[in-house]
């Protein structure tokens, strides 16, 4: 099974290209899906992300590689990335994801390589320009599992919003 999330991750990553597909995904509630895996991100895993015999089973190594695709689709779906990885920007999500992760955090949805990220969201970090801890982790864990529980089926084009 954790083989198939990292596909489905990765799927819903390439769709991003397209305007409409992008759009459509953030709509059936894909964000509230990808956020719990960005934060169950544990770095201090020696890990070797190559080795799919390790992220075959339900372990942290399959947490972390989930981890990593949902920050790319999640910068996909924001339009942060560049280059090859670029989409178009949707400022609705980049705003909803400035309040839940913090702006500074949300920016760092453009690297390619989200190791910065992952470990400020999995730990606590309190430095004039960041302000990231485990209260905030936990109310974001609680906020996005409420959300994609009580999310109507189909589409509800409200949801990210801001209030």
């Amino acid at each position: 099974v954790p083989l198939a999330v990292d596909n489905c991750i990765e799927i819903i990553s390439r769709c991003c290209s397209d305007e409409s597909l992008q759009n459509l995904l953030i709509n059936a509630g894909v964000v509230w899906r990808l956020i719990p895996f960005l934060l169950s991100f544990d770095g201090t895993l020696e890990d070797d992300f190559s080795d799919e015999v390790q992220r075959a089973t339900h372990n942290q190594s399959a947490a972390n590689m989930h981890a990593i695709l949902a920050a790319k689709a999640l910068g996909r779906l924001g339009g942060y990335m560049f280059d090859d990885l670029a989409t178009p920007i949707n400022e609705r999500l980049r705003t909803a994801l400035d309040r839940m992760l913090t702006a500074p955090l949300a920016k760092l949805l453009r690297n390619r390589r989200p190791w910065d990220l992952l470990g400020a969201l999995n730990e606590n970090v309190e430095k004039p320009t960041k302000i990231w801890n485990v209260t905030m982790r936990d109310e974001l864990i609680e906020f996005a599992t409420k959300q994609d529980g009580i999310r109507l089926i189909g589409i509800n084009e409200e949801e990210l919003n801001p209030a």
